[in-house]
């Protein structure tokens, strides 16, 4: 007689089996361009000094706020407007105006090239 737990570990074990596999799958090839879009990102923060206010960790400083989650708020659209003319986005956006009023140092327009570098750090800036 076939206990009815067999087939029930055995499909268990199947599972197990196969997502074991797949978690030691390859990257996908836009997983592996992401992440290459992150680590140029983060140099191109870098080299603009948005570590100077934001902090290295993007935890932000006394003169910059934190830029962590930034997915709650942003869309790669509305930052890219946002990055090209900080300025005029915040007068049209109250909850930067709020936060303009305790970090009173301006955000600079980044100063990039091409735009393969702002989205770049676009991709670093809304990254977990």
């Amino acid at each position: 007689m076939c206990s009815p737990v067999r087939p029930a570990l055995a499909i268990l074990a199947c599972t197990l089996v196969f997502l074991s596999a797949l978690a030691c799958s390859s990257p996908t090839k836009s997983t592996v361009q992401d992440d290459e879009d992150v680590r140029q990102g983060r140099q191109v923060f870098l080299a603009l000094s948005c570590a100077t206010c934001h902090g290295h960790d993007r935890r932000g400083t006394n003169i910059g706020p934190p830029v962590l989650k930034l997915r709650d708020h942003w869309t790669e659209e509305r930052l890219l407007q946002f990055l090209r003319d900080p300025a005029s986005f915040k007068q049209a956006d109250s909850r930067l105006r709020r936060i303009s009023e305790r970090y009173r140092t301006d955000m600079p327009s980044p100063i990039v090239g091409d735009d393969a570098k702002l989205k770049a750090l676009i991709a670093y800036l809304l990254a977990k």
